[in-house]
């Protein structure tokens, strides 16, 4: 179960992000960009001809299709936080490694949700999402633009993972 966890969070985790008018007000204009990713032995892989619906207090907003850069964007007005929606059977079919298996057998449920909350300039600030039997996942960003001490990790901590 956990690969399957993983392809969901890799899918949600980069839904979101993309920076739009610098301080925007509460009802501004706002793009909002979805990108959904595989990723497969190390890269990133697009996925086009999935559906990502955004909404609000349970009310659609828009919905489209990925293209082929794995992109979809919506135009929303004067909300900071939004419910992102995808389909787990279209999730797991566009990765070569979970095709033809069912999101019910491996824990998710029918649906990928996410809740997130963007900053004034669009940035995510907050990221959850559900993922039925295998648990939850909660992510926090702050500090953007702030300078930050990186130092690497001791090697014997260190490994690789691909799908």
């Amino acid at each position: 179960m956990f690969p399957a966890a993983l392809l969901a969070l890799v899918a949600l985790i980069v839904i979101l992000g993309s920076p739009g008018a610098s301080h925007a007000q509460e009802d501004d204009e706002r793009t909002v960009r979805a990108r959904i990713n595989n990723r497969l032995e190390g890269k990133n892989e697009p996925v086009d001809g999935v559906t990502v619906t955004i909404s609000v207090d349970d009310e659609e907003l828009a919905s489209g299709e990925t293209d082929d850069t794995g992109t979809v964007e919506f135009t929303v007005q004067g909300r900071r936080d939004y419910t992102v929606t995808v389909d787990t059977a279209e999730m797991l079919e566009s990765n070569p490694v979970f095709r033809g298996q069912d999101a019910a057998t491996l824990g998710l449920p029918a649906e990928l949700t996410s809740e997130v909350y963007v900053d004034s300039e669009n940035r995510p600030v907050r990221i959850q999402v559900e993922l039925g039997e295998i648990g939850s996942f909660d992510a926090h960003f702050s500090d953007y633009g702030k300078d930050v001490s990186v130092e690497a990790p001791d090697p014997s901590t260190v490994g690789e993972f691909s799908l």
